[in-house]
């Protein structure tokens, strides 16, 4: 059995006293039904040493396991690991150094019976550190794989166990963090210390603590190893330390952040639709009106609630607003229909029940979030006496007592008209509807803040410190299960008042070890991001399933309240870790190649260099939630037009990119109420990458959070030369103007959170070889400066610092082949305009095997698919235009030019001429033939001797019954000599040829069929066929003609002469 201990260092330091011999308590290492339990001690004898002892109980097993531990130095200058450790049984341990610094401490003789070993070590550090933070590690060697330790250890001989803690371990699972305080609990201490030095050294490291102990993270850009409890507390401290949790340097792999992050997430990015919310109301004798309200109802707006008219329609002005994704806070509002102090008692048994669909995550024993909603039932409601301002002539705030509830938890709630209530929250998870039990978790937390304390105090108040007899009218917050609260530190206004008298109210009030402030905030500090608004906030420990509070504000004169439910931290906060990604100058467009787009703050997140581990095939270190869609590498299919797969990524030799370090702020809603007051990113570059300006400061940009770029000077920026082993050491700490400017857009709602950015312009050297992966991590550190009082009451300054490192990215060289993308142009001969639909492709010269395909577009331009290295080619057209005919094949060659660039030539004799994007082949259109074959309408017989005219408008188209080398295009024909002995048409014929032949005729506007095209020759024939009638027969000559007829109408009209005369006679 192998497990492991990784140091770790939180870089915070402190002087501690002359005296020392501080014993800690015992830390559970793990606990394990299979393997046993290890449990870890130690003590410190003086400023620079520390003796461990580490207890391993071991179980009985089939096979022999051996006892082994890892230290990791971190950071040689500061740590000396021992040569040897020893043990009450004489069992002999070998050392073998790792790699980074780790030295493997590994039992030569192995046990399968059970066991206790007891192994004692000592660690030296060259300067006085805060605290460690332990690694654990749960590995299994077998005796045939060990040897007896005989073997050359690497850690690829390690296999990792699955050492799940049970009920009784402090550990979560393996490789999480433990935090091993140096001065535990001041109760140990005490009974260590032989001097008051001891005692000033013990508080100062409590200080510390409590200052590392607070903090959540953002749901996009939250990662987070699980912490262990720590609980001592003493009843002469207004605060306690809510856990123990590890802060310093998370490991590369994992790319931890914020690792002493709250276990709870109240998001500021989450807001339910009011109708979405369920709320309960018990019925009792007064009455309740429920009202919803949505940020766009018609109606809605944004006030500060100084009516009841405001109450109907607004939403609380201080209620969070969303940003152009979300649309903010709604509201839903609960008015008891009370108008008297009478109405007390039966107010008090009126329950509210509200259902939050959605408020936030918490982070499980795997630190994976999980999205979670939220339960709050109201209850004990003790309403304010009928008095104070009239607001509106109606008796706001005070006459009915209401409870508005944003739709984002984080927004709170505001009071009016009411004393105190009971608040119990009931957190459950969205995808089962199972409770939270925040007792299986490692930190989780609960902040209140703006507790501002608004009272007068009577002459005749008591000489008894935490006694408030006066008038009360601030707001306040209790636990009703006795967890004591946290503070900000010496600085905080909020005192734990062990009796709360409110002697004006109707009730007689008090309330016992409630939290209020001291003093109220002025309105320009009352506000998220202010660096005093921690001081009136108040943070407790969360456990079981259900967690109650009372709020209120006392039943004074005060009738109206605001409460927010926040989950951040109210001390210096460990940072979440950067996300470092690696970007080409410009961005590829959407042939791959490089555009004229430089890569700048909206590109700071495609990583589209990166291909880390593409070799092992496993997926980016980049977390997910800041992957952009079309450049996550890990969807390909997905992936934007012209950005290469992983696999495929490459940075060539002598060639420039750029690195980004994009480092998350404070989120104030959901991390912590403190800003840094110092921030210095760390990048050592990959052997072989340098900065790429000869002026240093022209290397780098620096983006605020909204991607303007902030003025950089010339002493922020250290550099370290590389030497053979490590590269290019870069360290820029920004200037107190550049935070001061991100921590201003910081307090905006829409920046909560939000990254800035630090780009590097790095080359790559000539010398690098092709293939050589290199790996970058960036890292950075948040800096806090705070005060502390000493035994004596006296501040002294503190500072306390945090670091994290950033995921790796990854870069593989290559040496740079050179290629050319062959572009030219096709053009109609007639009208020298572009031919869109033309098809060619590239193969190599006599092999035919197509390398490269283009059609042509619109404007006759042809880009070719895959660009073409040195060698000879034929260019071959596939598919012509409609109505076009195929050029000849095309004999060209890609050689490189004196400027050493590749170019495409064709060689017409002595004379080269360059193909590119204004090479032209023009394409000339197949010809097309019209025949009219004239036949007898009665037998088909075709004829001779007719005569036509074609015309195509105005002009006529020379021929008679054949015309050639016709275009597309409308003609009119009309038939003007008929064959001998038949007669002449009229007819107009309208024939209209496509450019592809295919031709329809209409003879006087009328569809005519009887046309042939013959589409495969060379030129396209088109045959129309026209009938002709023969004329009617003449007599034969010698014959009587017609005189018989001539005969005949004399006589008839004789006859009507002589009928005409009989009858006027």
């Amino acid at each position: 059995m192998l497990f492991t201990i990784l140091f770790q260092f939180v870089g915070s330091f402190m002087e501690l006293g002359s005296v020392f011999a501080v014993a800690n308590e015992e830390a559970v290492v793990f606990e394990n039904e299979e393997y046993g339990k290890a449990t870890l001690t130690y003590t410190q004898p003086n400023q620079t040493q520390f003796d461990w002892q580490l207890n391993f109980e071991q179980k009985a097993s089939s096979e022999k396991r051996q006892v082994g531990f890892i230290l990791s130095e971190y950071a040689s200058d500061k740590l000396e690991l021992p040569e040897q450790v020893t043990t009450a049984e004489n069992l002999e341990f070998t050392k073998t150094d790792l790699e980074n610094g780790e030295t493997l401490y590994l039992a030569k003789e192995g046990t399968n019976e059970n066991k206790t070993t007891k192994i004692t070590f000592s660690t030296t550090v060259k300067q006085q550190l805060e605290q460690y933070a332990f690694k654990i590690q749960g590995v299994i060697v077998n005796e045939d794989t060990a040897r007896n330790g005989e073997k050359s250890w690497t850690k690829d001989d390690l296999t990792t166990a699955n050492l799940l803690k049970d009920e009784k371990s402090q550990t979560v699972n393996v490789q999480n963090d433990i935090l091993i305080q140096q001065n535990a609990a001041r109760e140990s201490s005490e009974k260590a210390a032989a001097s008051s030095s001891s005692s000033a050294a013990s508080e100062s490291s409590e200080a510390d603590d409590d200052a590392d102990s607070d903090t959540a993270s953002t749901e996009e850009k939250a990662e987070s190893s699980s912490e262990t409890e720590e609980d001592a507390t003493t009843e002469a401290e207004d605060t306690t330390s809510l856990g123990a949790q590890s802060a310093a340097r998370a490991t590369k792999i994992s790319a931890i952040a914020a690792t002493n992050a709250g276990d709870l997430i109240i998001s500021d990015k989450i807001f339910n639709n009011a109708a979405d919310m369920k709320v309960e109301v018990s019925e009792t004798k007064i009455g309740a009106t429920v009202t919803r309200v949505d940020p766009d109802d018609e109606n809605a707006g944004n006030s500060n609630y100084n009516s009841y008219t405001q109450i109907e329609k607004d939403v609380y002005f201080n209620y969070l607003k969303g940003s152009e994704d979300t649309k903010g806070s709604g509201k839903v509002n609960i008015k008891f229909d009370s108008e008297s102090e009478d109405d007390i008692a039966e107010l008090k048994k009126a329950t509210v029940e509200v259902t939050y669909p959605k408020v936030g995550y918490i982070r499980n024993s795997n630190n994976k979030l999980v999205e979670i909603g939220a339960k709050v039932k109201i209850s004990n409601i003790i309403r304010s006496p009928l008095t104070g301002s009239d607001w509106d002539g109606k008796g706001y705030p005070y006459k009915y007592p209401m409870i508005d509830l944003s739709t984002n938890l984080f927004s709170g709630t505001v009071l009016d008209g009411i004393s105190s209530s009971d608040w119990n929250f009931t957190f459950f998870k969205v995808d089962d509807g199972t409770d939270v039990d925040f007792s299986k978790l490692s930190n989780p937390y609960m902040t209140f803040g703006s507790l501002n304390g608004h009272y007068t105090e009577n002459a005749s108040k008591p000489d008894t410190p935490g006694v408030y007899n006066g008038e009360f009218k601030g707001e306040f917050v209790k636990s009703m299960s006795g967890v004591q609260g946290s503070v900000s530190g010496s600085d905080s206004l909020i005192v734990n008042a062990k009796e709360l008298k409110v002697f004006n109210s109707a009730s007689n009030l008090v309330f016992e070890n409630a939290y209020t402030g001291t003093a109220s905030l002025s309105e320009d500090k009352d506000k998220l991001g202010h660096p005093v608004f921690n001081t009136s906030a108040v943070t407790f420990g969360l456990s079981g399933t259900t967690n109650s509070f009372q709020i209120g504000t006392g039943g004074g004169s005060s009738n109206h309240a605001w409460f927010t439910f926040a989950s951040s931290a109210i001390t210096p906060t460990q940072q979440t870790a950067p996300a470092k990604t690696v970007q080409p100058l410009t961005q590829y467009d959407s042939d791959g190649n490089a555009s004229s787009n430089e890569s700048g703050f909206d590109q700071r997140f495609y990583n589209d260099l990166d291909r880390y581990n593409a070799e092992t095939g496993e997926e980016w270190a980049l977390l997910e939630q800041y992957r952009v869609e079309g450049h996550n590498a890990e969807n390909e299919k997905e992936l934007v037009a012209g950005v290469p797969k992983k696999s495929d990524r490459y940075v060539t030799v002598g060639s420039e990119y750029y690195y980004f370090i994009n480092q998350p702020t404070i989120n104030y809603v959901s991390e912590g109420l403190v800003s840094p007051d110092k921030v210095t990113l760390t990048d050592t570059l990959p052997i072989g990458v340098s900065l790429s300006e000869e002026t240093i400061k022209n290397s780098f940009t620096l983006y605020n959070l909204d991607g303007s770029e902030l003025d950089l000077s010339d002493d922020q920026i250290d550099i370290t030369a590389a030497t053979e082993t490590t590269g290019q050491k870069i360290i820029f700490t920004l200037t107190e103007q550049q935070i001061k400017d991100i921590n201003e857009l910081s307090k905006e709602e829409k920046h909560y959170g939000d990254d800035f950015s630090l780009r590097i312009k790095v080359k790559v050297a000539e010398n690098v070889s092709a293939g050589e992966i290199m790996e970058n991590v960036a890292s950075s550190n948040f800096s806090y400066t705070t005060t502390e009082k000493d035994e004596n009451g006296i501040e002294e300054e503190v500072i306390v610092d945090f670091d994290a490192d950033s995921n790796p990215v990854h870069t593989v060289t290559k040496e740079e082949i050179k290629t050319l993308q062959l572009k030219l142009k096709k053009i109609a001969s007639d009208t020298q305009a572009g031919l869109a639909e033309a098809t060619f492709t590239v193969t190599k010269k006599d092999d035919s095997t197509v390398i490269s395909t283009a059609t042509s577009d619109t404007n006759g331009l042809l880009t070719f698919d895959e660009p073409l290295t040195v060698g000879e080619y034929t260019l071959k057209e596939t598919v012509a235009p409609s109505g076009y005919q195929k050029v000849a094949d095309i004999d060209f060659t890609v050689k490189e030019n004196t400027d050493g660039k590749l170019v495409a030539v064709v060689k017409v004799g002595p004379t080269e001429t360059e193909i590119n994007e204004n090479y032209q082949i023009v394409d000339h259109k197949i010809p097309m033939n019209l025949k009219i074959k004239k036949i007898d309408a009665s037998d088909n017989k075709e004829l001779s001797g007719a005569e036509f005219t074609l015309k195509k408008g105005d002009n006529t188209i020379t021929g008679t019954t054949s015309w050639s080398d016709l275009q597309p295009g409308t003609y009119t024909l009309t038939e003007t000599k008929a064959p001998s002995g038949y007669q002449l048409s009229d007819s107009v014929y309208t024939i209209t040829i496509a450019k592809d032949g295919m031709t329809t005729v209409q003879k006087d506007g009328q569809p005519y069929a009887d046309v042939s095209i013959n589409k495969d020759g060379n030129p396209i024939s088109i045959t129309l066929t026209i009938k002709n009638n023969m004329q009617p027969a003449l007599p034969v000559t010698g014959g009587m003609g017609i005189l018989p007829l001539l005969i005949g109408g004399l006589i008839l009209m004789a006859a009507g002469w002589f009928g005409y005369r009989k009858l006027r006679q």
